[in-house]
């Protein structure tokens, strides 16, 4: 859901419910939204059902000056260590 403030823990975890239930087996984290909160991973850690997690950088040519090829390094490193002991993700 785009709309940011409508994302509860509770509205999160019903809906990767939802998916369980209607027999998903992954899903996507698109490469053009935001990272998701931990209330997603634990979810669907909780339900079985694997994350595909894009990084942050489709649909978008990047002027790739040193600065921010710095930045990405330092996102692509922290967002990493914060998913990867995850159980649901897949890639």
């Amino acid at each position: 859901d785009n709309l940011l403030p409508r994302q509860t823990p509770e509205r999160i975890r019903t809906l990767v419910r939802d998916c369980a239930l209607a027999h998903f087996n992954m899903i996507r984290v698109w490469g053009g939204g935001i990272y998701p909160e931990e209330a997603l991973l634990d979810a669907c850690d909780e339900y079985g059902i694997l994350l595909w997690q894009d990084l942050m950088f489709a649909c978008m040519l990047y002027n790739l000056n040193p600065e921010f090829l710095e930045s990405i390094k330092r996102e692509v490193e922290e967002q990493v260590k914060r998913i990867r002991h995850r159980a649901c993700l897949a890639l």
